[in-house]
């Protein structure tokens, strides 16, 4: 028999499937693999991460500032009568009362599930009516507010250590806080939304994204203020903080493009460019933090006033105890923890753009290269869990038991199921090139560094803008109501202090550039009649006038 004809047909092996696994069993904070690339082959270590259905509970939210009460109307009124008129001000009574009951109501805010779109509307109403004031009346009003016929003291406490307060009489003050609060309660919205779906994921981009706008919004009010360097002022509204947690709502927001594009199974080289930007966000929060905690380390920050001190007589007892008694602020554990957060997100985020940037190796059967990349990240993998563990133990010793639950659970047991991720690649594709493909590894050096893709940026909370650029659904899906025409902007119809003097200066130089030339002209008259009676010129024209049978003739001779 032909040789051919005694083998045996061995049909081909069959290789058992793995099932697909489901999208949603990865957390999304540090975004595990959704599709399983060659590289990707290992088994998963550890737990399953939970249902990616649940609600996005380990996204980082901020806290809200605390406030006191304030009769802000008497002091608005006072402002008014005196800069413009009493009619004016007895106009805009209703506009100030609702100021004032605004508030009054954003004071008493707590956020939560159910509250959370309340709090977003009045804070968002709060503060464009603030901001509205501030365009209106500048610095002027700062004199009034801070005069002893108002003696209105704005007093707002540190969002991450609440004992350490803040009082000043600035209105700018009180609108860069506004401010905070909206991006605050902004980023909390984002952690109640159902990133399951796209809807879901898309509202929480806009949403952080907008915090973004309201955090840059506050550190434009900040900057250059006669009172951003003073020494009262909190860490958490300084321009460095303001910068650090913009940049931190914006490595969220890309993050929710980051699972988009593994949802929809990208290639990895565009996966990996989005993984690098938000690296680069979170590089840029940790560094502006980082500044900030050494500010508060080095006394500054903020000042802890004790509670027996603040029940002092006066607004001049209650300066004088604070400038001689107050107690400097050390810096509060949840900073801390923020960056250590801001600092493992940016190393783990580098370690995942090494990670699909090996997996496009891959598909390009460069196994050295693969291998190369796959240890990086399993370095930079390393380092971020190294960051989370010592963030957490400088925040357990900077505020006890409630610094070390600073770090959020969930951010920590994702960032491990992550490096078990990577290492469980490395070795799988280190064990494949030892035995299989033999190729030389190339040191990490000579390969290209993941470019950064940045997608989002901060843009204008909805609940600021005119009510003309906001839409009807914009608005409704954003739950913010203070982008309808009912609820415009009752300043609106009130002259700017700066263009009333402007106009002021206008009238004036027009007034005396009329007088100045009426008094030319009249010299001129004056200087015109005297020369023409000194050539008799009258007479002459009278003669002529006889002469011509009555008829008047012009200047020049010709007929008039």
């Amino acid at each position: 028999m032909p040789k051919r004809e005694m083998r045996r047909h061995h049909p081909p092996a069959h290789k058992p499937t793995a099932p697909k696994e489901n999208s949603a069993s990865k957390p999304p904070w540090l975004g595990l693999p959704e599709k399983e690339a060659p590289c990707r082959r290992a088994s998963r270590r550890g737990r399953p991460g939970r249902p990616f259905s649940a609600m996005a509970t380990d996204l980082l939210s901020l806290p809200l500032k605390g406030t006191s009460s304030v009769d802000l109307e008497q002091g608005l009124l006072l402002f008014i009568s005196t800069s413009y008129s009493h009619e004016k001000a007895e106009e805009l009574r209703g506009a100030v009362c609702e100021v004032h009951a605004l508030r009054e109501r954003v004071r008493a805010l707590k956020l939560s599930e159910a509250t959370v779109e309340e709090a977003v509307g009045s804070l968002g109403r709060y503060a464009k009516l603030i901001t509205s004031m501030s365009s209106r009346f500048g610095t002027a009003i700062d004199d009034v507010l801070s005069g002893t016929d108002a003696q209105l003291e704005l007093t707002w406490s540190d969002a991450h250590r609440p004992e350490a307060k803040c009082t000043l009489h600035q209105l700018g003050f009180e609108r860069a806080c506004a401010l905070y609060n909206l991006g605050a309660a902004l980023s909390y919205r984002v952690t109640t939304r159902n990133t399951a779906d796209a809807d879901g994921l898309r509202a929480a981009c806009q949403d952080l994204q907008q915090a973004a706008g309201a955090l840059e919004a506050a550190g434009g009010a900040v900057a250059g203020a006669p009172w951003s360097s003073d020494r009262r002022l909190t860490a958490d509204v300084s321009a460095a903080a303001l910068e650090g947690k913009r940049a931190l709502m914006l490595a969220q927001a890309q993050r929710c493009f980051y699972d988009r594009a593994k949802r929809d199974q990208m290639k990895g080289g565009v996966v990996a460019k989005l993984a690098a930007a938000i690296a680069a966000f979170y590089d840029e929060a940790a560094a502006k933090l980082r500044s900030v905690r050494d500010v508060c380390a080095a006394g500054g920050g903020g000042e802890v006033i004790p509670p027996d001190k603040e029940r002092g007589g006066g607004m001049l007892a209650k300066t004088k105890e604070r400038a001689g008694r107050a107690v400097p602020a050390a810096p509060p554990a949840p900073l801390l923890a923020l960056v250590c957060v801001a600092e493992a997100g940016a190393r783990m985020f580098d370690a995942w753009a090494q990670w699909h940037s090996a997996a496009e190796h891959e598909e390009r059967h460069e196994y050295g290269p693969q291998v190369a990349r796959l240890q990086r990240a399993v370095e930079l993998a390393a380092e971020a869990m190294a960051r989370l563990a010592a963030g957490g133990a400088a925040a357990g010793g900077s505020g006890g038991a409630a610094g070390a639950a600073a770090v959020p659970a969930e951010v920590s047991r994702a960032c491990a199921e992550a490096e078990a991720t990577i290492q469980a690649s490395e070795a799988t594709a280190r064990k494949h090139n030892t035995h299989v493909y033999h190729e030389r590894v190339p040191p990490i050096s000579t390969l290209p560094a993941p470019l950064p893709k940045p997608i989002v940026k901060a843009t204008p909370p909805a609940a600021l803008a005119p009510p003309g650029d906001v839409s009807g659904d914009a608005s409704r899906a954003s739950g913010d109501v203070s982008g309808d025409a009912s609820q415009g902007d009752p300043f609106v119809r009130l002259v700017p202090l700066t263009v009333l003097t402007d106009a002021s200066v206008y009238t004036a130089s027009l007034d005396d550039v009329l007088r100045r030339m009426s008094d030319r002209l009249q010299d001129i008259e004056q200087t015109t009649a005297g020369e023409m009676a000194s050539m008799d010129l009258p007479g002459e024209r009278r003669a002529a006038m006889q002469e011509g049978g009555g008829r008047e003739l012009g200047v020049d001779g010709f007929d008039g």
